[in-house]
């Protein structure tokens, strides 16, 4: 696509969703690197003048009313692709890779355009990124930049450059003048302005269906082999919060325990979008009798749904009512995805042609969104402490176990929380929205069985 240096600033018009927020500070230091330096990489742009990536600049480049701004305009950008430009251009400018520009470079600075074959890369880092890089420049063209120094180092953005490459696309570059020091504006560029926040997706609990971890039929959890299965012991009442197609429950009931399966979006049949509202109902009502006649559960499980929350506010929701579901001597037991997946993703040599979660960029709350099955979709990662300083809110004994993917933990303990904390959170979690806004409202019952139990917990 055709690179544009001197792009009206007063024709860009912002997104509707921008995930990047920016607080005053940084906004402010973002002015004075684009007053001292300019604007050193282009603005990405749809066809019609909408940012896709460089929100924060355009605006910076009004507050100090300068009227032009170098852009790539880009054909029409899906909405997927409008996030993964805007997380690589902002985030994904490392030079892991080095890259050196072999060619004469302009004395004076300024933009200039980098055949492949004058482009030196070193030993390849960052796989996953290039590969990801690689993606978007195949479907959409040249849309990136690097900034190079005198010595032809390229000292931002070289993993765009080694994608670019080896697809033989030339690369636009940004030459720092010879008789200027390059450290000065390698440390603006180093600096965070703004972070993530996906908040204003406004993701849909039933949504969250598109992005569970596929499970191989027949096959247990993890969390269920290493620390479920030996626990569960005969007499004992097991309650799987969020349980999926209900296997793991199934299984156990053959065996003869006493399980129950509570799942509020399940598939109406193999292959269908439809979902089985009548299935949950039907839960809820076994819930219901169970706890009213027999009380609370010894065993509650959570596998990796605490990873699948659409908000802070929902995870709140769902360990409250875990905590609810627990008898006083009952053990709690759950798994989530771990930061370290996302930190060994950006260390693979080899890209899977089947798992389309390739890179996450996480929000201060470790959020990172997707656009899956014509629908946006959020995973959370957590650390092993973020996980077990969370937990310990709902229960007086934490144990976290870390794994390279994945987090464990058994919690034994719950806290007694205010009743009105869990009446909220019990009618949340019991009577879902559904697409359309819709619920089934029959939870009552259950929220009240549970209340009563909890009076005398």
């Amino acid at each position: 696509m055709s690179f544009i240096e001197d792009y009206p600033v007063a024709d860009l018009k912002p997104a509707p969703y921008n995930p990047r927020l920016i607080d005053q500070p940084s906004f402010d230091r973002l002015k004075r690197s684009i007053e001292r330096f300019g604007v050193v990489k282009p603005l990405i742009i749809n066809g019609d003048g909408t940012i896709v990536a460089g929100h924060q600049r355009a605006r910076a480049l009004r507050s100090l009313g300068i009227e032009k701004a170098p852009v790539y305009p880009l054909p029409l950008v899906s909405l997927h692709d409008e996030i993964r430009f805007n997380q690589f251009h902002n985030s994904v400018e490392t030079s892991a890779t080095p890259v050196n520009v072999t060619c004469s470079l302009p004395a004076a600075g300024g933009w200039t355009w980098i055949t492949p074959d004058y482009l030196e890369v070193g030993p390849r880092q960052n796989t996953v990124v290039v590969a990801e890089i690689a993606r978007l420049i195949a479907r959409y063209g040249d849309w990136g930049s690097i900034i190079v120094d005198k010595t032809g180092r390229a000292i931002l953005n070289s993993d765009y450059a080694v994608a670019a490459r080896q697809m033989g696309y030339n690369v636009l570059a940004w030459v720092v003048p010879y008789e200027e020091d390059s450290r000065p504006l390698a440390e603006c560029l180093a600096q965070e302005y703004g972070e993530y926040s996906y908040g204003l997706l406004d993701v849909k609990p039933f949504n969250q269906v598109a992005c569970q971890r596929p499970r191989v039929k027949g096959k247990q959890s993890t969390l269920y082999e290493r620390l479920v299965k030996p626990c569960v012991q005969p007499g004992m009442t097991l309650i799987d919060f969020g349980a999926g197609r209900g296997e793991a429950v199934a299984d156990l009931c053959a065996q003869g325990h006493w399980a129950f399966a509570y799942e509020p979006y399940i598939s109406a049949g193999p292959g269908s979008k439809a979902l089985d509202v009548w299935a949950t109902v039907q839960q809820i009502d076994a819930l219901e009798k169970q706890i009213e006649d027999h009380g609370l559960a010894d065993v509650v499980v959570l596998d990796s749904v605490i990873n699948s929350t659409v908000s802070v506010g929902a995870h709140h929701h769902v360990l409250t009512t875990c905590n609810a579901l627990m008898g006083p001597d009952a053990v709690f037991f759950t798994s989530t995805r771990s930061q370290g997946e996302n930190e060994r993703r950006a260390r693979f040599t080899k890209v899977s042609n089947t798992h389309k979660r390739y890179m996450e960029f996480l929000d201060r709350d470790g959020y990172s969104a997707s656009f899956m099955n014509g629908h946006w979709s959020l995973q959370r990662f957590m650390t092993a402490d973020q996980l077990e300083a969370d937990l310990a809110q709902y229960f007086e004994a934490v144990k976290v176990i870390p794994g390279p993917t994945q987090l464990w933990a058994s919690c034994r303990g719950p806290r007694q929380l205010p009743m009105d904390q869990y009446e909220n959170s019990l009618c949340v979690e019991f009577d879902m929205e559904y697409p359309g806004g819709l619920r089934h409202g029959l939870a009552r019952p259950l929220v009240d069985a549970i209340l009563k139990r909890l009076e005398t917990r």
